[in-house]
């Protein structure tokens, strides 16, 4: 692992501009899964955005990308290149009620996330979503849906079958649908 650029925290602003390139990482030889002990990946990213406001809500007004480039996924004799995924994010925080996007754009998906949310508690959001349209999925949410969550998305999957078959995966998510609403 080779970490190369610049993390500036100060009093109002924050700044990450830099690259991380990973080579060959073995998860199960790290014991961070107990399966697939043939999986390895590799990738380069590089990061670039930067926040304003106070430590204890740095990620909220978060502007810039995160880019996960050549991500390189391998199991036995199966392997699986992912050009790119790029995240975008932009807040427009000049409101009384700050409204924040995130944008993911690659081979496989593309998305959008926009309205008025908190990058911390998004995750659980999108867990509540995923629970109320495909429950066969994920388990039930143990958080209660975040106060104060306005979300509208968009999402295009992609056919996932080749990677399914380099990550051992038992289920596909056909190209043709688009998914979109709101959350709240």
């Amino acid at each position: 692992v080779k970490v190369k650029g610049l993390a500036d925290w100060d009093d109002k602003d924050t700044r990450f501009d830099f690259k991380i390139q990973v080579d060959d990482i073995a998860p199960y030889a790290l014991h961070l899964t107990q399966k697939n002990p043939d999986f390895r990946f590799g990738a380069t990213t590089y990061i670039n955005f930067y926040t304003s406001g106070s430590k204890d809500r740095m990620f909220e007004n978060m502007n810039g990308y995160v880019i996960f480039d050549s991500i390189r996924l391998e199991n036995k004799d199966n392997q699986y290149l992912i050009r790119q995924i790029k995240m975008l994010a932009d807040s427009e925080t000049n409101t009384d009620r700050p409204s924040h996007r995130l944008r993911i754009q690659s081979e496989l998906i593309t998305s959008s996330i926009y309205g008025h949310f908190s990058y911390k508690t998004l995750p659980t959001a999108i867990h509540h979503l995923v629970y109320e349209h495909l429950p066969y999925f994920v388990d039930k949410p143990s958080k209660p849906y975040p106060e104060n969550t306005q979300v509208d998305f968009y999402d295009y999957p992609r056919n996932i079958d080749e990677l399914n078959t380099v990550l051992d995966l038992n289920f596909g998510i056909p190209s043709l649908p688009t998914i979109k609403g709101p959350i709240y």
